[in-house]
């Protein structure tokens, strides 16, 4: 399993905007994630809603699954920030 953080591209009122997320998938690591995308086109994953609890920490309010296609993807990078679950995040994923 690896968690990253990955930026997308998206149309707001006709205006380009960056926006990002934590992403977990089933790869090993960035590598294998970057190949998977370049032989695949897309990746199978689950985006991560987060909600900021303190300088550096993030606490996990709901997932969910998502396929990202290379076309809309700005960048991956290893995760900028540590990762809580919460018991919002454990309904919201169970539930």
């Amino acid at each position: 399993m690896l968690l990253s953080q990955v930026t997308i591209k998206v149309e707001v009122n006709g205006q380009p905007r960056h926006v990002w997320f934590a992403f977990e998938s089933d790869h090993d690591d960035l590598f294998d994630l970057n190949e998977a995308l370049v032989t695949d086109g897309t990746i199978f994953g689950r985006r991560i809603e987060t909600e900021r609890v303190a300088h550096g920490v993030r606490r996990e309010v709901h997932r969910y699954d998502t396929i990202l296609s290379k076309d809309a993807i700005v960048s991956i990078a290893p995760l900028q920030f540590r990762l809580e679950h919460g018991a919002v995040a454990e309904r919201a994923h169970h539930g």
